[in-house]
Parts: structure tokens; C-alpha cells; sequence
């Protein structure tokens, strides 16, 4: 709780402006510069004990932000009265040197009685001329001829000042910050002053034997224990139990011996601090460094025993031994080296350390840490990068690649983000960054699991179609491909739903954006073009569907079903129109709802046609003999024809040509414009004429009654 004093500061600092106005009214009134003067000073002196309560309170860092902040918060709002300010001194001088101006008609009464209502209202309120403010300091309304106040309306340039005045900020922690940091310098020359002086260093002895005896008596007891098990320690270490069990047995009795170590220290260290009864401030800090070096000494006993780094066979952690020793490695660096240093730095301050210095060294100490977090993300870079791209698998090994690349700068980011946080103080920083991160975390898990949810839901429905793949392979691949579209649409809804949490983890008002005027119109519009698409796909399947069914040998009784040639073909061309048919609309509504005026694209397409149709006749041609062929049945697939000086077996007709396969096997496309003769050898029937040449002497009706068999053979 801040010191009464102060808050009373405060007070007389927020009411600073009030005065300075109230001096300016009272010398409209007649006032005497001196008298007011005088009073000024009366209402802003400060007592020797104010000044020395705002010196302790200094020291505070909770309360120096907070003046800070105030002081701040004064000057911007006596740069907005600035002006107002300096306007008023100015127009009350042009209406005094108006009214005694030789040789001017006098103003007429009405004006002399608002221009002496205009003053007595301006000392009454102690404010400008402008009447903006009342005696209370309560806004009233601007005149009616006053300028506006400009304001920002635009979103951009909202959004600039905004981005602005946050790197303002950003600025101004990083020269605190930059600053702390140097006055660490002057922990040094503390140092020295207080041993040069013999009172401060008397105080300094009578703080750091205490503590100096208590440690050291408990790390002799630390010692002490440990030589008492020294044996066991070692018969332990060349244990190598086969079994879980013989491991967990060892590990256990390592362990007791290892807090039979720690409890000697704790019992001896505060049996000593007993004897000694230091002052209140004496045993708290030598209480504090005792719990500490329990705790550190309990983990880094966990530790050892949990990765045994030098014996494999009683290691409970699956780990390599170079990761047991580098892990117990860090753990060393990142726990003793803090920890002690935070300790001294506070036994510092309880010496005297003067609370800037105590903060810079502070931050040291947090960049230390920091440096050997990235120092250990970079020596880890490599395995970790191993172990994600085997974690990915084969359908994300590309990303996982990436990332395998790359994590350590978003770790190393990450840490940063983290100290700079801390050290700046930022208000709600820790909480963001770990919503955030938890945030980024659960998104990755939705489209991971998601994902592969979605893959195993739709391989139940792909087992259940197999007697579907057996009686009809055609409409089994469509509902493989249905399947794949669906497979697709969930995993761009699981990764619209990812980044939709990511965004608003990270502080981006996402779905309240989505939920305004803007976005609700933004997402009809993509509800309409997901409609348009889903509808489109659904009439080709449905039409698709039907067209297969169509052109099958048996119906859906199981019974033979006899299609022609004619129909075979037309359903094979019609289902290639349906499918320009649906794709042209899909695509036109779909640039109607992206804001495309289809009207002057319908009527430039029309006019490509036309200009189309005159440049290439021959396609128009083809398109329309191929359209008659199909309608009149002259040929189809299947027949046997001679057209354009070839002949063969027709395997293919489309609207523009025909192909043929001659009796040496080699494949013909002819345009339809080309044919003007279509020899079609098996429309219904066709007749063989036998030109035999026999002999003289041969019998004919012999010759005939064979003839007669061979066409008897060939009919079956």
C-alpha cells in the first residue's frame, strides 16, 4: 500500500492545473501579480517531510511506475490546454486595447454587457475565454462558432496512429530497459563504497556471518553424510539390474540416501541459525537461502537418480546416455547459477543495494537465463529436428520438414518474446503469450487428430462399399472421388476452425470481425459460392450416375439389357455437354457472387462466338454434321463404316470428329466436315458377295452346297 504522504503528493500534483487557471482568472479580476504569486506558492510548497516520504517512495518501483504514469498523464492533458491557454491571455488583450483605443466609437451596450458577462464568467471558472470548463472542472458545450476538434475517421489511418503509438511505447520500455542495464555498472562501485566504509562494511559483516556459518555448517553435515555412504554409493553405481523391478529398488535406495544428505543439511543449518538468533532480517535471508539450496539439492537428486547418467542400468528415463548428461548438464546451468545469484542480489538489497541497481542486475540475471535456453535450443537443434520429421510420417513429411528446418527460430523467438516480456513489465504479457501458445497448441492437435479422424471415418465407409466395387467398378470410383471431395472439405473446414482459434489465441478479434456488418457479408457470399460449387458437383454426379446406369448390360433387377449403338454413343456425348453445361453456370454464378457483372461477359461471349463462328467455320462445321450423324443414327460405336477414303471399326464419336481402327491397327481421326459419303458395312444387315473362280471340269451345284456351309459356319 503506498505511503499516505504520497497519495497526498498525488493530490496536490492532479490539482496543479486547477491552481495555475485559478491564478490566471484571479488576474482578470484586478488581482496583484505579487499577492498571487505568493498564494501559488503557499498552495504548491512541500514540507521537508513530504520530500523525504517522496524519496523513500522513490526507491519503490511500484510506485515510481505509478508517478510516473501520473506525470505523464498531466503533461499530455497541459499540451491539450496549451492553446486554449494561450488563446485567452490574447483575445482579452484585443478587447482591452480595443476598448481604449483613442478615436474608436465605444461598443455598443449589448457588447460591453456579454463582454463583461464573457469575463466574470472566466474568473468565476478559473478557465480560458472559450467557456469550455466550469468552476468543477465539468465540460460544458463548445460555442457554436468554435472549430471542430479533427478527429481520425478513417480504419487506416486508426489502424497507423494505433501501430504508432504502440512503437512509441515499445521505444520508450526499450530505453528503460537499455538503461537498467547499464546502471548494473554501478553494482560494482556500491560494492566497493561499502567496504571502503567501516560502518557499511561492520553492517555488511554482521548480515554475512550468519549466513556464511549456517551454509557452511550445513554442507559439512551435506558432506559428512555423504562420506558415511560412500561405499553404498558406489556398490550402487555398478548395479545393472535386468528387471524393472531390481532398477526400481536401486533408484529407491539411491534416493534415500540421497535426502538423508539433504536432511543433514537442513537439520545442521537450521540448528545453527537457532544458536546464532541473528536480527529479524538476518534470519529471513539466511531462512530463504536454506529452503533454497534444499530445493535445488532435492532436484538435482531427482534428477540423477531418474537419468543415472553414469550408470545405464538403474537409468528409469528411456535416454541415451550423452541426453542423460546433457540434460543433467542444463539443469546445473539453469538452476544453480539462477537461483544463487537471485539470492545474493536480494542479500544485496538487504544490505542497501539501492533499488535501480537492484533491478538491472535483476534483468542480467533473466538474460542469462534466457541466453543459455536459446544456447540449449541450438544445441538440440538437430536430434529435435530428427525426432519431428519422424513424428510426421509420409503424409506430412513435407511439412514436418519445414518445420524440422525451423523450429529453433521459433523457439528462439519464443524465449525472446518471453524475456522481453519480463523484463519490460508488460501488463498481462505471461498471460497472452500463454494463451497464445496453448491456443497455437490445441490448433495443431484439431487439424493433426482431426485429420486423421476424418481419414479413418471415411476407410469404414470405403470397407463397407466393397460389394459395391464387385457388382458395378463404375459407380464404386465415383464414390471414391465423392469421398476425396469429402475428405478434402473436412480438412479445410478442421484448418479454417484451426486458424480462427489461432487468431484469436494470438489477441485478433477474428470472430468478432466475422460477426460485424463486413464479415456477415463476406461469409453469405462464400456460404452462396460453396452452395453454387456442392450444387454443381452434385448435378454431374447425379447426371453422371444416371448416364452409367444407362449404359450397363443389366438393370437394377439383375436382368440383360440391350442398348443400341445409337444410344450408347449419344449417352457418351451427352454426358461430355452435361459437363460443360454445369461447369459454364457454376462458373458465371460463382463471379456473380464475387461482384462480376456477368451481363457485359455474357454479351462479350456472345460477340467471341459470332466472331468465333466467322474465323472457324470448319469447327462450327464440325460441331453441326456431328450433331446431325448422332441424331439421324447414322453410325455408331461398334459399327464398321468407310468414311472420308477410310474404313475400319468406329471406336469413338464426338460432336467434332470420329475415330476409326483400320484392319492393320492403326487409328484414324476424321473431322466430321471431311466426310461427305458414310459406307456404314453393319447398319442392320449386309450382304457378301462370293466371286469364286472354280474350274470347268468342277461341278457347280458341288461349289454351291459348300459356299452354303461356309455361310453357315460364319452366321455361328
Amino acid at each position: 500500500m503506498p505511503n499516505p504522504r504520497f497519495a497526498v503528493l498525488w493530490l496536490m500534483l492532479m490539482l496543479a492545473p486547477g491552481f495555475t487557471a485559478a491564478a490566471e482568472a484571479a488576474a482578470t479580476n484586478g488581482r496583484t501579480p505579487a499577492a498571487d504569486a505568493a498564494r501559488a506558492e503557499g498552495a504548491a510548497a512541500l514540507s521537508p517531510a513530504d520530500l523525504d516520504a517522496l524519496a523513500r517512495d522513490l526507491d519503490d518501483p511500484q510506485a515510481r511506475a505509478r508517478l510516473a504514469a501520473t506525470l505523464r498523464a498531466l503533461a499530455a492533458a497541459r499540451r491539450l490546454d496549451a492553446p486554449a491557454a494561450a488563446a485567452a491571455p490574447a483575445a482579452t488583450a484585443n478587447t482591452e486595447a480595443g476598448a481604449a483605443a483613442p478615436g474608436e466609437a465605444a461598443p455598443p451596450p449589448a457588447a460591453a454587457d456579454e463582454q463583461a458577462s464573457s469575463r466574470a464568467g472566466s474568473a468565476g471558472s478559473g478557465t480560458t475565454a472559450d467557456g469550455t470548463t466550469s468552476s468543477a472542472g465539468t465540460p460544458l458545450a463548445p460555442p457554436a462558432d468554435a472549430p471542430a476538434t479533427p478527429r481520425v475517421t478513417d480504419a487506416t489511418a486508426q489502424l497507423l496512429d494505433a501501430v504508432a503509438r504502440r512503437i512509441g511505447t515499445v521505444g520508450e520500455d526499450v530505453g528503460t530497459l537499455a538503461g537498467n542495464l547499464v546502471a548494473a555498472q554501478s553494482a560494482a562501485g556500491w560494492l566497493v563504497e561499502r567496504v571502503r566504509d567501516p560502518l557499511a562494511l561492520e553492517e555488511t559483516l554482521a548480515v554475512l556471518k550468519p549466513l556464511a556459518l549456517v551454509m557452511l555448517a550445513g554442507y559439512a553435515a551435506f558432506a559428512a553424510v555423504w562420506l558415511l555412504f560412500r561405499g553404498l554409493h558406489r556398490a550402487i553405481g555398478t548395479r545393472t539390474p535386468a528387471h524393472c523391478s531390481g532398477r526400481l529398488l536401486w533408484s529407491l535406495l539411491r534416493l534415500v540416501i540421497e535426502g538423508a544428505q539433504i536432511a543433514a543439511l537442513y537439520a545442521t543449518a537450521m540448528t545453527v541459525l537457532t544458536v546464532l538468533d541473528p536480527k529479524f532480517g538476518t534470519r529471513l535471508l539466511v531462512l530463504v537461502f536454506i529452503h533454497a539450496a534444499v530445493i535445488v539439492r532435492s532436484l538435482m537428486a531427482l534428477a540423477r537418480v531418474l537419468l543415472a547418467p553414469d550408470n545405464p542400468g538403474l537409468r528409469l528415463l528411456p535416454c541415451s546416455d550423452e541426453a542423460a548428461k546433457l540434460t543433467q548438464r542444463w539443469l546445473r546451468r539453469l538452476v544453480l547459477v539462477p537461483v544463487y545469484a537471485y539470492l545474493a542480489l536480494q542479500a544485496a538489497r538487504l544490505l542497501g543495494l539501492p533499488w535501480g541497481v537492484h533491478d538491472a542486475v535483476l534483468r542480467l540475471i533473466g538474460l542469462y537465463v534466457a541466453v543459455q535456453v536459446i544456447v540449449l535450443i541450438l544445441s538440440v537443434r538437430e536430434p529435435v529436428g530428427a525426432l519431428i520429421r519422424k513424428a510426421g510420417g509420409q503424409r506430412l513429411r513435407l511439412f514436418t520438414m519445414r518445420v524440422s528446418r525451423s523450429w529453433h527460430w521459433l523457439a528462439i523467438i519464443y524465449v525472446t518474446l518471453m524475456y522481453a516480456i519480463w523484463a519490460l513489465a508488460v501488463e498481462g504479457g505471461f498471460l497472452f503469450l500463454l494463451r497464445a501458445s496453448v491456443a497455437t497448441l490445441v490448433a495443431i492437435l484439431i487439424v493433426r487428430y482431426g485429420s486423421h479422424g476424418v481419414r479413418k471415418g471415411l476407410r469404414r465407409l470405403e470397407r463397407r462399399q466393397a460389394d459395391l466395387r464387385q457388382r458395378r467398378p463404375e459407380s464404386a470410383l465415383r464414390v471414391g472421388r465423392a469421398m476425396k471431395v469429402l475428405r478434402r472439405l473436412a480438412r479445410v473446414l478442421l484448418l479454417l476452425a484451426a486458424v480462427l482459434l489461432l487468431l484469436e489465441g494470438w489477441n485478433v478479434d477474428a470472430v468478432g470481425w466475422l460477426t460485424s456488418p463486413a464479415g456477415q457479408v463476406l461469409l453469405a457470399g462464400l456460404a452462396r459460392i460453396t452452395a453454387v460449387v456442392l450444387g454443381a458437383l452434385l448435378v454431374w454426379e447425379l447426371a453422371g450416375i444416371w448416364i452409367e446406369e444407362q449404359l450397363t448390360d443389366l438393370d437394377r433387377h439383375g436382368r440383360q439389357r440391350i442398348r443400341s449403338a445409337r444410344a450408347r454413343t449419344l449417352l457418351t456425348v451427352g454426358r461430355k455437354a452435361v459437363a460443360i453445361f454445369v461447369v459454364t453456370i457454376a462458373v458465371l454464378l460463382v463471379l456473380s457472387e464475387l461482384g462480376v457483372n456477368i451481363g457485359p461477359l455474357l454479351a462479350g461471349a456472345g460477340v467471341v462466338g459470332v466472331a468465333v463462328g466467322f474465323g472457324a467455320q470448319k469447327l462450327v462445321q464440325d460441331v453441326i454434321t456431328g450433331a446431325f450423324i448422332l441424331m439421324e443414327d447414322v453410325m455408331a460405336v461398334g459399327d464398321v463404316v468407310n468414311v472420308g477414303g477410310q474404313g475400319g471399326l468406329v471406336e469413338a464419336i464426338s460432336l467434332r470428329y470420329v475415330r476409326l481402327r483400320d484392319l492393320a491397327g492403326t487409328v484414324h481421326t476424321i473431322p466430321f466436315s471431311s466426310i461427305s459419303t458414310v459406307s456404314n458395312l453393319t447398319k442392320d444387315y449386309s450382304y457378301y458377295v462370293f466371286d469364286v473362280s472354280i474350274g470347268y471340269a468342277e461341278d457347280v451345284e458341288r461349289v454351291c452346297s459348300v459356299l452354303t456351309d461356309i455361310d453357315a459356319e460364319l452366321r455361328r
